[in-house]
């Protein structure tokens, strides 16, 4: 990614860190939250790279917010989402995630492959809970 990259911490919190490491880095980060950081003139933006960090699972319409992000990458850019999926050994009566009430939908990898599909995205899996879309 290059240098002068600008991306977007989106559900960046209220005490915002990951912006902290990517300027460091040089690069330059917007950031939004629903409760923190309301600025809704993001969407108006277009970005190299945007970041969801344990903030999918918290969509109430998440397909909207999907789309609507991903539309929002420059050519070449990356959405990265990282939240805790569900995959083939998850018992979901037990699964610790699922009892956050603020948690309202899930993901697995087959619907991060549908994303993909849908979007003509290259995709990218890091362990079970992060993935990233390149556009």
């Amino acid at each position: 990614m290059s240098p002068n990259a600008i991306g977007l911490d989106f559900g960046s919190g209220s005490s915002p860190t990951l912006c902290v490491m990517f300027l460091e880095r040089g690069y330059h980060i917007d950031l939004f939250d629903k409760f923190y950081a309301n600025d809704t003139s993001i969407f108006n933006n277009y970005y190299n790279f945007i970041t969801l960090t344990e903030v999918a699972e918290h969509f109430d319409k998440p397909g909207f917010e999907l789309d609507r992000l991903f539309a929002m990458l420059d050519g070449g850019g990356v959405l990265s989402i990282m939240t805790n999926m569900l995959n083939s050994d998850t018992n979901f009566e037990y699964w610790h995630y699922k009892d956050d009430p603020t948690h309202i939908c899930f993901f697995s990898q087959m619907t991060m492959n549908y994303l993909a599909n849908k979007w003509d995205a290259r995709i990218k899996f890091y362990g079970d809970d992060v993935v990233l879309f390149f556009k």
